[in-house]
């Protein structure tokens, strides 16, 4: 069982799965600090923690560590450098298109 979820909400779930009350679990628990703190090397906003703590939901459910994390914060990393738009106004393109026509010339 892998819940994405408050700390409230999977206190609910497990006294309401009505299993052996005897019954041991192991839980992991993320916080979006312990994220960006197991990732300091990426300086991530807080919008793409939050993206990769969802994400995580779903990484975990067969077990995971650090490398998962790492692995999850790539992945949103490249889908944002693939996504990136560079515009330029018109009136500029057109000032270093002259400019480079000069640079042939000389």
């Amino acid at each position: 069982m892998m819940m994405f979820a408050t700390a409230a909400e999977i206190a609910v779930h497990m006294l309401t799965r009505g299993k052996n009350p005897q019954e041991r679990f192991v839980f992991a628990c993320w916080s979006l600090e312990d994220i960006r703190a197991a990732i300091s090397d990426w300086e991530l906003n807080d919008d793409d923690l939050r993206i990769v703590h969802e994400r995580l939901s779903g990484e975990f459910e067969s077990g995971a560590d650090v490398p998962v994390i790492e692995r999850v914060v790539e992945e949103l990393i490249e889908e944002r450098r693939e996504s990136r738009t560079v515009t330029i106004p018109a009136a500029s393109l057109q000032m270093v298109m002259q400019l480079a026509g000069r640079k042939r010339l000389i």
